[in-house]
């Protein structure tokens, strides 16, 4: 390996989040992560690479865990245009970013 283990992971992570199908019109309305998508495209990445799936899915509910964790730190994405700043600019572009990654993920962020 190239790469250090985190970076790795991050690697593993992405090339199997791209993946990910949670089936047509699915919205993410709970805080519980879709384990059987989970399970069925760790299944379908470790075909072709030589991971665990169990790990994979591990690794994808630690990601939604931590995510969910993280977000309790960051400023709500409210704009900010009353404190004087450019209109539809986010309090938290971090927050965002979090959010989008759960929403991919099947996922909605508990406010």
């Amino acid at each position: 390996g190239a790469f250090s283990e985190p970076v790795m992971l991050r690697n593993l992570f992405i090339t199997w989040l791209r993946g990910l199908n949670l089936g047509p019109g699915h919205k993410a309305t709970t805080a519980v992560p879709p384990r059987a998508a989970f399970e069925k495209r760790s299944l379908d990445l470790a075909r072709s690479h030589a991971v665990v799936p169990r790990r994979l899915t591990q690794l994808a509910v630690a990601v939604v865990d931590t995510s969910l964790r993280l977000l309790d730190f960051l400023k709500p994405n409210a704009p900010l245009a009353s404190r004087g700043q450019a209109p539809g600019r986010l309090a938290s572009p971090a927050r965002w970013r979090l959010e989008r990654l759960l929403a991919d993920l099947g996922v909605r962020a508990v406010v």
